[in-house]
């Protein structure tokens, strides 16, 4: 390969930056037709944005750390960290095997190492909540709104205000959050990055890319069941879909067998946590535990009385909320009814106001009439079908990236004549 690219993030002119972009994105890893090599993704796609993040039908996923491997340094999910060990190993052997062919000193493609792979969700969504907490208290104290929170029920009322001018940007479910920016790839356990190279630098990319060593790196890559990510070639991303010889072969063996998985929907079924299940008692709880951060900083907050027609201030203690009496506060359908609001509001508010009110209504009933899972699914499925309904949805965003590929290339040559 001959590109040479050249864009930083770093480049402070932005044109020559945009121009230097569009040169990336419209001839990197194509083929003579302008279509992608085989095995090359670009995860910015709508149809991938998701991937590992959510299941086929897409309910927000996360991998169950049961199934989570450390082997020869190298940590994700055990069937991927299994492909990737197993991949260093051919891959080296035919590089020695066949040495006059290929770069053995190349820094990064003689020998394979991981220098980056799985990043705990479980972690990282917490370490996210300290930055909910952080924001929520700067409203607060711009707003200078302590006395205004007496307990946990205008607690409630007062960060369901805050999170309708942030929740679209921010949001506190780990449903939502999984799907959301502030969640890696990395977090999936099926990627693995060959390089220390950053994604911004396409000068990286080149160097990467124009190795004598890259094709036979794709060619092992595919036969494993790794696709690369077009930003961030030197990225592997494991797909268990691949018609690939090394996971499933002819007599029906293979990487996907050894690790019991039988079909698409199993791999999912078997390695991965379904978040919707329990999300809304996560979120119960993570609503206490913002409430008791916020009363351990400010545990008490003043009042006013008038005793023979004079105002006297004095202060009173916050009480304490655990999960033994927030039903005294907000009582199961209560939650119920925030929990569907705070999930619209982390849609952008897909549904209108009387859309949620019958959701609202036809939840609770599911969930006195019913049990409690029944609902929860209900729920679940409604914003579930709004992903490809709504503005940024499946169908628009197809469209979208058709436009910008269109756009992309009409301005490479900004002089070409429109069709």
């Amino acid at each position: 390969m001959t590109n040479n690219f050249t864009a930083k993030n770093t480049t402070q002119d932005l044109r020559n930056k945009f121009y230097q972009r569009v040169d990336y994105f419209t001839s990197a890893l194509k083929d003579e037709d302008n279509v992608l090599l085989s095995s090359v993704i670009d995860f910015n796609a709508f149809e991938y944005i998701y991937y590992g993040k959510t299941d086929y039908q897409l309910n927000s996923v996360w991998v169950d750390e049961s199934n989570v491997t450390i082997d020869n340094n190298v940590m994700g999910l055990d069937i991927a960290v299994d492909a990737f060990n197993k991949l260093k190993l051919e891959y080296t052997q035919i590089l020695l095997d066949n040495s006059s062919n290929f770069d053995l000193q190349d820094p990064y493609l003689s020998k394979l190492i991981s220098y980056k792979s799985y990043s705990s969700p479980y972690s990282r969504y917490n370490n996210y909540l300290n930055q909910i907490d952080s924001l929520f208290r700067e409203e607060i104290q711009t707003n200078n709104n302590y006395s205004s929170i007496s307990d946990f029920t205008s607690f409630v009322k007062y960060f369901l205000k805050f999170f309708k001018k942030n929740g679209n940007n921010y949001p506190i479910t780990r449903v939502a959050w999984q799907k959301s920016k502030h969640s890696s790839i990395f977090n999936t356990g099926l990627c693995f990055s060959v390089t220390d190279y950053e994604c911004g630098n396409d000068q990286q990319k080149s160097d990467f890319l124009n190795s004598q060593n890259f094709l036979q790196f794709k060619t092992q890559a595919e036969t494993f069941g790794f696709v690369l990510h077009f930003q961030c070639p030197w990225i592997l991303v494991f797909n268990p879909n691949m018609n690939s010889y090394k996971l499933k072969n002819s007599n029906g063996n293979g990487l996907l067998k050894d690790h019991e998985i039988y079909d698409k929907e199993n791999f999912y079924n078997s390695k991965y946590i379904n978040l919707y299940i329990d999300d809304i008692d996560i979120f119960k709880n993570n609503i206490i535990l913002l409430y008791n951060k916020f009363k351990r900083i400010y545990p008490q907050y003043k009042k006013t009385k008038v005793e023979n027609k004079k105002i006297k201030r004095y202060f009173k203690q916050r009480p304490e909320i655990n999960s033994d009496n927030i039903s005294d506060h907000l009582n199961e359908n209560q939650l119920f009814e925030l929990y569907i609001e705070v999930r619209n509001i982390e849609e952008d508010n897909y549904f209108p106001p009387a859309d949620i009110a019958r959701l609202k209504q036809k939840a609770i009933f599911f969930k006195n009439n019913v049990d409690k899972s029944t609902s929860i699914r209900y729920i679940n499925e409604q914003f579930v079908f709004s992903y490809s309904q709504k503005e940024g949805g499946i169908n628009k965003a197809i469209s979208k990236q058709k436009q910008k590929q269109k756009f992309f290339e009409k301005n490479i040559n900004p002089f070409k004549p429109e069709d």
